[in-house]
């Protein structure tokens, strides 16, 4: 099959557009895990736990700041994609990722977040959708605004003015947001020249000791935009041409256009991180036998290891839970009630 679109072409492997079929109608759209304070994002769920929050990475997929249905393994993409980066740019930045027990799950220190979104842009799109190159990527950043409003664009001035940062934290956040744009666009230029970030999308928040820290995501098909369309950009493209902005109706997204997100997203992934995506084609409908499974897990270890029996057999369900709802082979559970939840309190 022939992907077209943008300024590229790819053969897909043999059988990858069927695997991508088979889970066009087995999708995350939303989870409701029963616990914790729950915030529903435009693609995230989040379950605010203490100074921890789960966060799980849905299949939706938004546009002009609507959500729009879903796509077949976006969640699992995005959520390990942005693992990846997070590894790799720890020497540039602190960031708020503690570990990933499941595909689609992180979970994450808690901070409370700088209320905006910083975007580099290295490359500028005309009036005729023609990129040049700046000589130099800028910082524009913009307002953060609730699930439904607009961001807005917001300078560097007025942010200082109106106190959300001074002078002197705006210029961290700037220097840090540049570094980690060049870091990025140096390794997509070095994997595939098609893959080139021309912009992106940073969010910060500080530590306890005013420490500056990258939460949410970095360096994804959501949050960036690449010469060769590995994008949400292919999409967006694909509903102004048919006159949508996110005001009017949402038009009806065909399978097809679905399936060429899909792989669009699989090429980023394996381009910039080489490993091949590991496509997990089961989602279970109910999830009680992990939490059953994780009780009994969590309740054996509190007796072991003389942690307190009903925290651990709560504990253990609720992991066990979101590692059954969330796929699929009870894989990151041992690992995260043994490493994590109960020794060390590092999440």
């Amino acid at each position: 099959m022939l992907v077209e679109g943008g300024y590229w072409e790819m053969k897909t492997e043999e059988g990858l557009v069927e695997k991508i079929k088979s889970q066009l109608e087995n999708t995350i759209d939303k989870t409701n895990l029963g616990f914790g304070k729950r915030y529903e994002g435009k693609v995230r769920d989040s379950y605010f736990l203490d100074d921890r929050i789960i966060m799980i990475a849905t299949d939706r997929i938004s546009a002009f700041d609507k959500v729009l249905g879903t796509i077949p393994f976006k969640g699992q993409l995005l959520n390990q994609l942005s693992a990846f980066w997070f590894n790799e740019t720890r020497n540039i930045v602190q960031n708020h990722l503690v570990d990933v027990p499941d595909p689609n799950t992180s979970i994450v220190k808690r901070y409370y977040p700088l209320p905006l979104e910083i975007i580099v842009r290295g490359h500028v799109r005309n009036s005729n959708g023609i990129w040049s190159e700046l000589d130099k990527p800028v910082v524009t950043p913009s307002t953060k605004a609730e699930r439904g409003f607009h961001d807005e664009p917001i300078t560097k001035y007025e942010i200082i003015e109106k106190k959300i940062l001074t002078k002197k934290e705006f210029s961290e956040v700037e220097y840090v947001a540049l570094e980690l744009f060049k870091f990025g666009k140096n390794l997509t230029y070095k994997r595939d020249k098609s893959l080139t970030l021309l912009d992106t999308k940073y969010e910060f928040a500080r530590d306890s000791n005013g420490n500056l820290v990258l939460i949410d995501e970095i360096h994804t098909p959501d949050s960036s935009r690449t010469r060769g369309q590995f994008d949400k950009e292919f999409l967006r493209l694909w509903l102004k041409e048919r006159g949508y902005n996110g005001e009017s109706l949402i038009p009806y997204i065909p399978n097809e256009i679905k399936i060429q997100v899909a792989l669009r997203y699989v090429k980023f992934y394996e381009e910039a991180t080489l490993k091949n995506f590991n496509f997990l084609l089961k989602l279970p409908k109910k999830f009680i036998r992990g939490s059953v499974f994780g009780g009994i897990a969590g309740g054996i270890y509190g007796l072991i290891f003389d942690s307190p029996l009903l925290y651990s057999v709560i504990s253990g369900a609720k992991i066990g839970a979101v590692t059954d709802i969330l796929q699929y082979h009870y894989r990151g559970l041992y690992h995260f009630l043994n490493k994590k939840l109960f020794n060390d309190q590092d999440i």
